[in-house]
């Protein structure tokens, strides 16, 4: 007797699972392959870079508009960081990953520094951010090509990623 092919709403819906980490019995976090890890990663960095390049199209020509620039940038690398951080990497990348992960939190201390002096109306402090920003950002790349990721700490516009 032949099964009945399956139908588009059930296709779907494993797929859907199938997507969703921890799917399944016990909703158990699934640990990433390496192949699957650097996708997923690599994923959250080229969403994040589009948002970057999104926000810095328009040039800012005063404190309030570069601080609410800047504003809409650390917004966007919490949220990916957040993204980062819940993937599971696998244990020989785990290492690199944590040092990468560091280095896009000292990226985000350096954008907070850069709003906060755009708040003073301080421009020597928002140049001096900008350039920390920029300066830390080949260590940044670096430390994501270690872990093996290509997208990741891509240069951006203007501030870094």
């Amino acid at each position: 007797m032949r099964r009945p092919a399956p139908t588009l709403p059930s296709l779907l819906a494993a797929c859907a699972c199938t997507a969703i980490a921890g799917c399944g019995d016990g909703g158990e976090q699934t640990a990433l392959s390496r192949s699957g890890f650097l996708t997923r990663a690599d994923a959250i960095c080229r969403q994040t870079q589009r948002q970057f390049d999104q926000i810095q199209r328009t040039a800012t020509s005063t404190p309030g508009q570069a601080e609410r620039q800047v504003e809409a940038l650390i917004d966007v690398s919490n949220q990916a960081l957040s993204s980062l951080q819940s993937l599971d990497a696998p244990a020989p990348l785990r290492p690199a990953y944590e040092r990468y992960l560091s280095a896009r939190e000292r990226a985000i201390g350096y954008l907070e520094d850069g709003r906060d002096a755009a708040a003073a109306r301080d421009p020597q402090a928002y140049l001096a951010a900008k350039r920390k920003v920029s300066s830390d950002q080949a260590t940044r790349l670096q430390l994501a090509r270690t872990v093996g990721l290509e997208d990741c700490s891509r240069p951006s516009l203007t501030l870094g990623d």
